[in-house]
């Protein structure tokens, strides 16, 4: 299965033959990547707008489309640096794996993303126990510690790939120079206003649904609707 190309369509046909009920599950593959990348970007710029207008960002990543309400500053940034880091992987490992190192590069962001969320999530719980909360999971903190577990064996897998393959050393040597640079950022530009109170408050959830009622309301007039 290391050595396959496609391993799902190579299960699908261990399980199912070559018949209708495999070229059903391969199309559903197709229609599933098909939709992944449009969710990546819609989030990935609503992540990065969301933060910069709380000031954890540089400004020009809180802009919007005056009309559309677009956030059209994060889209660009986040857009020009995947491919800034897919153009240099390429010219750096060539093609035979770079997807599979980009795919590694991505779990691994989102793993470590995962565990922070988690970790908060158990914090806010044992330090925060009478917060309100208008959303309980349903999982508890049992959820938590078994979603850390999971992460915690996907990252050793990941690891373990890229200390047996050299080229997937890429994907490792990418995320520690972005985490790097972002703690950098970090320190050096957010910390200080943080100590200062000079970051500002961060936007309630009701300043969010106006915002978001007024962008499609802008949206409805400019198309005429």
């Amino acid at each position: 299965m290391a050595d396959v190309s496609a391993p799902l369509v190579t299960s699908f046909q261990t399980l199912y033959g070559t018949g209708a009920t495999t070229t059903f599950f391969k199309w559903m593959t197709v229609i599933a990547l098909c939709s992944s990348p449009n969710s990546y970007v819609f989030f990935m710029g609503q992540l990065l707008f969301a933060i910069a207008r709380d000031g954890y960002y540089p400004k020009f990543l809180a802009y919007e489309h005056p009309r559309r309400g677009t956030p059209v500053g994060a889209v660009l940034f986040g857009t020009i640096s995947c491919v800034l880091i897919a153009v240099i992987l390429h010219y750096a490992i060539g093609d035979d794996d770079l997807g599979s190192v980009l795919i590694n590069l991505t779990l691994l962001g989102a793993l470590i993303s995962y565990i922070f969320q988690l970790l908060s999530f158990v914090y806010l719980r044992y330090r925060q126990p009478n917060r309100p909360r208008p959303y309980r999971s349903p999982f508890g903190l049992a959820g938590a510690f078994v979603g850390l577990l999971l992460c915690g064996i996907s990252i050793f897998a990941i690891l373990y790939t890229s200390v047996t393959d050299t080229i997937f050393l890429a994907s490792i040597v990418v995320t520690v120079l972005v985490f790097v640079a972002g703690s950098m950022y970090f320190f050096r530009v957010v910390l200080p206003k943080i100590q200062n109170n000079t970051l500002g408050s961060p936007v309630t959830t009701k300043d969010m649904n106006e915002n978001l009622l007024s962008a499609r309301s802008q949206v409805l007039i400019s198309t005429g609707a």
